[in-house]
């Protein structure tokens, strides 16, 4: 549409890189569970019914002893506006545990994308 700016290409270095960071072989493909002490980079693999059960349990006790505040969650931008998102928020928001504002990241995605899907919903109406 005239008058919009245009999207392409649109993001950083580290979006553009993210394709190939999908198919390393390093990429951490299930959870792992600290078996030394912090910075000795030693790990084992655990189950993911494990990972949530110790999640769970560390979640449970610090809001039963800190509340809300003993938590806080990192979004980062990585949202995608619908359902999971704002299942996610809720849920978060509801135990008390703040949630950031993933629209202050770093990048043009966010802000970017909404700002002028808002424009051009605002220039088709009027």
């Amino acid at each position: 549409m005239p008058g919009l700016p245009d999207f392409n290409p649109r993001g950083c270095q580290k979006g553009a890189s993210a394709s190939a960071l999908y198919r390393s072989p390093a990429r951490i493909r299930y959870p792992l569970k600290r078996v030394g002490a912090r910075g000795e980079n030693r790990w084992k693999r655990i189950s993911w019914d494990e990972a949530l059960d110790e999640i769970a349990t560390q979640l449970v006790d610090t809001l039963s002893t800190r509340g809300g505040a003993g938590a806080y969650v990192e979004n980062g931008n990585n949202s995608d506006f619908g359902p999971s998102w704002v299942a996610m928020v809720r849920f978060f928001r509801q135990l008390g545990i703040p949630v950031t504002e993933n629209f202050a990241s770093t990048g043009d995605l966010m802000t970017g994308s909404t700002t002028c899907s808002s424009r051009a919903s605002r220039m088709r109406t009027s």
